[in-house]
């Protein structure tokens, strides 16, 4: 069997997953690893106010602490399944589709005008976030985006970049935002301080990953 078959046999399984089966609810806690999660938990016990991209197991941590909350979301099926696990009204969800996606929210056919409308999404919700988790896609322009907005409204904040260590093309936002702490796969910065370019986060647009 050649690799575009097994492609094509894998995305169907899942699709049937996504829109016939059903997403099962996510646990209590973010698929992150155990330095991560700790970190997370600590950061989260010191804010009043919380934005992520990409929701699960954070999303639920959250509206249990009773955190004003806003998660961005591009599955619009696993939004309903994060659903399910949220009961103190706490959190906003944001479903901003992106078409057919595959594991993960990754979208088959990108558009930088839906990625846009993804990380731009919970800029107009009032009052700036203390911690942001970029946990979902086009994460390079998330965490980009995130700085510009903390500038342009003149706050601080602290930016959670999930997956940061093991994959090293992340690492581009350091031109902007400088050297992070690491704590497991994690990246931890201080946004708000420098500005960011718009054309920075326009070429964040062109990966999803």
């Amino acid at each position: 069997m050649n690799g575009k078959l097994q492609s094509l046999i894998n995305l169907a399984r899942f699709l049937y997953v996504q829109r016939i089966q059903g997403f099962g609810p996510p646990g209590d806690e973010p698929l992150m690893d155990e330095a991560g999660v700790a970190r997370f938990k600590r950061e989260l016990a010191r804010a009043r106010r919380y934005v992520e991209f990409g929701s699960g197991g954070s999303t639920v941590l959250v509206d249990r602490a009773g955190i004003p909350a806003v998660s961005v979301e591009n599955d619009r099926y696993y939004a309903r399944a994060v659903a399910t696990r949220l009961g103190q009204g706490a959190v906003r969800q944001i479903v901003v589709p992106m078409g057919i996606t595959r594991e993960w929210g990754y979208p088959l056919f990108r558009s930088p005008r839906a990625a846009w409308r993804y990380v731009s999404a919970p800029w107009e919700e009032g009052s700036f976030p203390d911690l942001v988790l970029v946990d979902g896609r086009y994460r390079v322009a998330c965490a980009l985006e995130s700085a510009r907005r903390a500038h342009a409204a003149g706050v601080s904040a602290v930016l959670m970049f999930d997956d940061y260590t093991p994959r090293p093309h992340y690492r581009v936002v350091e031109d902007y935002l400088g050297k992070p702490e690491l704590d497991g796969r994690a990246a931890l910065f201080t946004i708000g301080q420098a500005a960011v370019p718009e054309s920075a986060v326009a070429r964040g647009l062109q990966d999803p990953s």
